[in-house]
């Protein structure tokens, strides 16, 4: 789990014959400059290639050090850094259509349209030079113009569950989300900003509407944390239940959401998924009667995507949560203490890749159960997992 300052970026490597990679996110620019990209770089000395890399979906601590990754590792078939054999992203082109017809604009039309695409990425407020070259550049582009192999193919199939995947040394990736259902839901969502805007042409298959999609999706606010749960995140006396409130972010739900299994363990890996829909998809045929030998906490432990009940049917010994707490006020106390208070026959570990005000909360509370846990802070060495 790399240093990602409010963003996601982990590395899950399996020591089969032959060693199998997956890179899920990128954090930032500075996080692949400074962390991703010499480990990549080593990777690819000792002939080792990444065999998946997942970009769960559009947001800018999500994607933009996998931008940089793209563009400085360049064309699928001759890359410069390390080579990528299957790259799984839902965008524009993975969006169910009505028809397969082509664009159609009229002058005004393409000019907005032109205009919405010229505003680049959202630039972070930390660091102003984030963006340089990339700013104009998306990952669609990006991926079409390097040929990758996108989805399987060229990138028109869309990513989504029920769905599984096949890797090197016996590793597969299971899709748990996001559902066809709500890949129409986010078109849905676009397509009536796009006409808010003014938009009025037909919408189809076309490389700008590709990039104006990825832009306006990557500028779409957050939730907003309200005074009640702000005062509620500093009270370290409240409990999940009271709390909790379910994710709206139409873009957080297309996230794309997997259990990785490997010969001798299982992860889950939620992205910024919503919590109901986990549920229902881990209730279909994934064995939860045996705990998961890691999670991933979804959305750097935010309480809009851990649901009481979604921990009540998910549990491991190793928990990894992915934020500096500099953003949003992540991680929320009451989804960890409802992670550990939680009575279980093994000792629970908490990994966090900052030290942050929840975490040192942690380091020095007791579970209401009494089942022991260990807090882990600034981690930024491998973590063996295993079953």
């Amino acid at each position: 789990m790399f240093p990602a300052r409010n963003g996601d970026a982990l590395l899950l490597t399996y020591d089969g014959a032959p060693q199998c990679s997956v890179l899920i996110d990128g954090g930032y620019k500075d996080t692949f400059d400074n962390h991703i990209c010499p480990v990549l770089q080593a990777m690819a000395g000792r002939g080792a290639c990444l065999d998946a890399l997942v970009v769960t979906h559009i947001d800018a601590d999500h994607i933009t050090g996998i931008l940089r990754l793209l563009e400085l590792n360049g064309p699928f078939r001759s890359s410069n850094i390390i080579p990528i054999r299957l790259v799984l992203h839902n965008s524009f082109r993975n969006l169910p259509l009505d028809s397969d017809a082509e664009a159609s604009f009229s002058k005004p039309d393409l000019e907005l349209l032109h205009e919405i695409r010229s505003h680049g990425h959202r630039r972070p407020n930390e660091v102003d030079s984030e963006i340089s070259a990339s700013q104009g550049s998306t990952l669609a582009s990006l991926l079409r113009a390097g040929d990758y192999n996108w989805n399987n193919g060229d990138g028109h199939e869309s990513i989504s569950s029920p769905n599984v995947i096949a890797l090197p040394s016996n590793v597969t990736l299971t899709l748990l989300g996001p559902t066809i259902t709500r890949l129409t839901a986010l078109r849905d969502w676009w397509m009536a900003k796009i006409r808010r805007l003014g938009v009025a042409g037909m919408i189809g298959q076309m490389p700008l509407l590709e990039d104006v999609f990825e832009f306006m999706c990557e500028n779409e606010p957050g939730i907003a944390r309200l005074d009640k749960e702000l005062a509620s995140h500093a009270n370290s006396t409240t409990v999940l239940q009271d709390i909790y409130e379910p994710d709206e972010s139409v873009t957080n739900s297309s996230s794309i959401s997997l259990l990785c299994e490997t010969p001798n363990s299982r992860i889950l890996l939620p992205g910024d998924c919503w919590a109901e829909d986990l549920e229902s998809a881990l209730s279909s045929g994934i064995d939860l009667a045996k705990p998961f030998d890691a999670i991933k906490i979804s959305h750097h432990g935010s309480f809009h995507n851990t649901s009481p009940r979604l921990l009540r049917i998910i549990d491991s010994p190793r928990f990894f949560i992915s934020t500096d707490g500099r953003k949003h006020g992540h991680p929320d106390i009451q989804v960890l203490k409802e992670i550990v208070d939680r009575p279980a026959e093994f000792e629970r570990h908490l990994y966090f890749n900052y030290r942050t005000s929840a975490s040192r909360f942690m380091a020095s509370y007791s579970s209401k159960s009494g089942t022991p846990f260990i807090v882990h802070e600034e981690v930024d060495m491998p973590v063996l997992i295993s079953g």
